[in-house]
């Protein structure tokens, strides 16, 4: 073939050099070689794996002697070699390459590689320890290698390869330790386990990572269930004042994670043991058994608290008391009362909101037994029947309280508050009867209630609450008649209106009836546009005797703001009915229409005064003038400037006026209809 020229290819080289070796003619092998580095390659390959070591030195001797180059050359033959599991030869051709200044990386790494996936750990071991020998820095591989063997879950040998590795002054990062920590954790090698712990504490660079490792180091043993090792930690720590608070941490919450709750309390006790502060993991446990329902572990660690000497908050207290009732174990309810009021209040609470009714009656039982104070015990009690919707219960809570002379103001007020708060209203009704049988005045309380349905706009609850206090005999003041007042006319409730203010003005509490009451009734009546109720007021008012301007002039205001106009003249004229005099309301009303620019009601206010016989004074001619003349209205006019008396003393000016109005308005008719008028009047011709 190559004396023909044709190219051989790299099976076809390989396969010759074969056949040469295997007849030992070495001449034939360097003439197929040929100077050329991949078939010098395939030659060192093929005399590796023909395990023909004198041939694999002879061939490097030649490539040495020739300056041949070839990238892989080194690294094939000793991957070769490693697959053929010819350590010895592996070792000798990295000694060569060492020698000849070869670089050796490239060899370390594939030999290592294959030695680990043949499972040839010792060799393994042989290689880093021979790359030390070369002066090489083997510690990257010594980190591989561990970590390799870690993810094969061989920490036997991960263990052996870390004691390798401090032999040989490697030095160990974080990650190394983790690691061989947890491989000494999982083959439950405690020995080892410290030696490691004091070679990391020897470390000065480590200073700020160890609390990791620590961390990482009980999670870990931790999980593979290794209890005593875990402590073995903590003594450590311990002995070396290491700061262990935060993996006391970790332990308790890996602990929980993996369902191991007795270790809970021994590391919990193993803290108290070696002098940390406890009381937070104490009372994250207490928390988290009571979410997992361990009602058994909860009171434990509540015990566990209290020999401590850790005070207890009061959702500390609630928590164990609440264990301790579902347990059904009493004398545990009361031991952790302990006399303590704070803490009796949080057991009846939770006693409470259990709806364990036997339960609340005995720890009040208790409490009246040992003469516990708490300010707001029974009102906290009464507050949380309420608000979950335990009537009965409440309402035999405060007579139990009536019947053994404690105080009921504050739990009926407080009651009351949350009941219309969540929209019990009847319950508040039943609650207000309560009070009177417990010889309490409820006027206070009803006042209260009647403020707070109106400011919710609850205005058809008031009749309910109004007639109940009437039954209940107690007095209303003017604010409480006002708010009734005015909700009964917003829901149109003409009876209870009218029964509200009979009710008013029988009350002999009131020296007088109160202005005020009918100032607020008419003006809600007018923003509501209630006309018939609007005039059933007046009417009660004229009727008894009682009515007054001011009145009349609030609903006249009122009308006026919310620009009901007709409401205005009905307001008018309903005074004049009722026999008020309305002069100065009428007078109010054409200057305000002026205001408003409303010239049709201006004039209609005026006439209406001109016919009830009110005096017009000269500014109140002179605004119906402006209005007539805006809207063109000659006969108005006329009729205006002639007046009711027919003196020229008054006609004259107003005249004079609306001359000078209808010429600066540009009206000419006007203007000839007023000279008209001033000749019929000063001559008495047509």
């Amino acid at each position: 073939m190559r004396e023909c020229g044709y190219e051989g290819g790299k099976d076809i080289v390989t396969t010759a050099v074969h056949a040469a070796i295997k007849t030992d003619r070495q001449g034939d092998v360097m003439t197929i070689c040929n100077h050329d580095g991949r078939q010098y390659t395939s030659e060192l390959v093929a005399a590796v794996r023909s395990k023909q070591k004198k041939r694999v030195f002879e061939i490097l001797d030649e490539v040495k002697a020739n300056e041949v180059e070839d990238d892989n050359m080194y690294g094939r033959a000793v991957g070769a070699s490693c697959k053929t599991e010819q350590h010895e030869l592996v070792c000798e051709l990295l000694d060569y390459m060492h020698a000849n200044g070869v670089d050796l990386t490239g060899a370390y790494v594939c030999a290592q590689r294959i030695a680990l996936k043949s499972g040839k750990y010792d060799f393994a071991l042989e290689l880093l320890r021979l790359m030390k020998t070369h002066g090489m820095d083997p510690t990257e591989d010594y980190k591989n290698q561990i970590r390799s063997l870690h993810k094969a879950g061989l920490h036997d040998r991960v263990l052996s390869v870390f004691e390798s590795m401090r032999k040989e002054g490697c030095v160990c990062d974080k990650d190394m330790y983790m690691t061989a920590i947890d491989s000494a954790i999982r083959v439950n090698n405690s020995e080892l386990l410290m030696s490691i712990l004091n070679d990391m504490k020897r470390k000065v660079g480590l200073a700020k990572t160890r609390a990791a490792v620590f961390r990482y180091a009980v999670g870990a043993a931790v999980l593979a269930n290794q209890q005593q090792l875990v402590l073995d930690v903590f003594d450590f720590m311990h002995h070396t004042n290491t700061n262990a608070s935060t993996a006391y941490v970790t332990a308790i919450r890996t602990a929980f994670k993996s369902k191991q709750y007795d270790f809970v309390f021994d590391i919990l006790r193993k803290m108290t043991e070696n002098g940390v502060d406890a009381s937070g993991e104490y009372s994250h446990a207490m928390m988290t058994f009571n979410e997992l329902e361990c009602y058994d572990q909860v009171l434990r660690a509540f015990k566990g608290m209290r020999e401590c000497g850790y005070e207890e908050g009061e959702g500390i207290v609630t928590t164990a008391v609440e264990a301790a009732i579902k347990l059904e174990r009493h004398d545990d309810v009361m031991a952790i009362c302990n006399h303590d009021g704070r803490q009796y209040t949080s057991a009846l609470v939770t006693a409470v909101c259990l709806k364990q009714k036997k339960r609340v009656f005995e720890i009040l039982d208790e409490v009246k037994a040992n003469e516990v104070e708490d300010d707001n015990m029974y009102e906290r009690a009464v507050g949380a029947a309420c608000i979950t919707k335990q009537h009965k219960l409440l309402c035999e809570i405060l007579d139990y309280m009536h019947a053994n002379g404690v105080d009921t103001t504050d739990a009926y007020v407080s009651a009351r508050q949350i009941a219309f708060k969540s929209g019990e209203n009847d319950f508040v009704l039943e609650l207000l009867r309560l009070m009177q049988k417990h010889g309490m005045d409820p006027t206070e309380q009803y006042k209260h209630q009647l403020m707070s349905l109106h400011k919710a706009g609850l205005h058809d609850r008031l009749q309910s609450i109004f007639e109940a206090m009437q039954k209940a005999g107690c007095v209303c003041d003017e604010g409480m008649y006002g708010t009734a007042v005015d909700s009964a006319i917003r829901v149109k409730n003409r009876e209870l209106l009218m029964s509200i203010l009979d009710d008013m003005r029988r009350n002999a509490g009131l020296s007088k009836m109160p202005s005020a009451v009918f100032r607020r009734g008419v003006g809600v009546a007018v923003w509501t546009n209630q006309p018939q109720l609007l005039f059933d007021v007046f009417d009660f008012m004229d009727h008894t005797d009682t009515a007054t301007s001011a009145v009349y002039t609030s609903g006249i205001r009122s009308a006026f703001r919310s620009k009901q106009y007709d409401f205005v003249f009905d307001i008018l004229r309903k005074m004049t009915e009722n026999g008020v005099d309305a002069s100065e309301e009428y007078s109010h009303a054409v200057m305000s229409f002026s205001k408003l620019e409303c010239y049709d009601q201006v004039l209609r206010a005026f006439e209406a005064m001109r016919g009830l016989g009110y005096g017009q004074e000269k500014v109140l001619c002179m605004t119906a003038l402006r209005a007539a003349t805006k809207l063109d209205r000659h006969d108005d006019v006329i009729a205006i400037c002639d007046g009711l008396s027919g003196k020229s003393s008054v006609t004259t000016p107003l005249h004079s006026h609306a001359l000078e109005q209808a010429h600066s308005t540009n009206k000419q008719g006007l203007v000839d209809s007023i000279l008209q008028g001033i000749k019929k009047f000063t001559t008495g011709a047509e």
